[in-house]
């Protein structure tokens, strides 16, 4: 009975090595291009593409499911003379959800927004954008990959947006807000007329 205990407690390192060799690596299921990139310095308080795309590569048969988002780094991993970004919800991914037939592959789009505050000039932070194929049934893992992505700020912030630069939709709720104070406005002066005249 000792003996076969031995010889159980013996087979595990080599079944948890079997194990490994037959869990497919993320990189041997889809492929992320670029694997990593700097920005140009970004003003403080703009809203604006950053110039890298990822592409996104589905080398699996079947067509697939993959989650990007950014991911603030833990410290210790991240490089000299940077810092782990305050805030990732300044990197937005304008389409965080993507599906990628078999064997093809689909670009994604990035934009960054600082706020505009001035103890934000002249910063280096790091962010990881994640890629994340999302498991179908029958799977154990979600496969990922990260993507090192350096943010550097300018030493200038960006000018304050005009009523003219102000984008379609904020000026559309603008015109709307206006008219319905108008509205309540006139309704509430006829009330008070009405009930003067009564």
């Amino acid at each position: 009975m000792g003996r076969c205990k031995k010889c159980l407690w013996a087979s595990v390192p080599t079944l948890a090595l079997l194990l490994i060799a037959m869990t497919p690596s993320a990189h041997a299921q889809f492929e992320v291009s670029p694997g990593d990139f700097t920005t140009h310095p970004i003003p403080p308080g703009s809203d604006a593409p950053i110039a890298h795309e990822l592409s996104i590569w589905n080398r699996d048969n079947i067509t697939r499911l993959f989650a990007i988002y950014a991911v603030t780094p833990p410290e210790h991993m991240v490089p000299e003379n940077y810092e782990p970004i305050p805030d990732n919800s300044w990197l937005f991914i304008v389409n965080g959800l993507v599906q990628i037939e078999e064997n093809s592959s689909k670009s994604v789009e990035m934009w960054v927004n600082i706020p505009r505050w001035e103890n934000l000039l002249d910063k280096r932070w790091m962010a990881w954008i994640r890629v994340e194929r999302i498991a179908i049934e029958g799977e154990f893992a979600e496969l990922r990959i990260d993507v090192e992505a350096r943010l550097v700020t300018a030493t200038e912030l960006a000018e304050p947006l005009t009523s003219s630069e102000l984008p379609f939709e904020a000026i559309i709720l603008v015109a709307v807000a206006v008219a319905v104070v108008a509205l309540l406005g006139a309704w509430a002066w006829s009330r008070r007329g009405q009930e003067r005249s009564v």
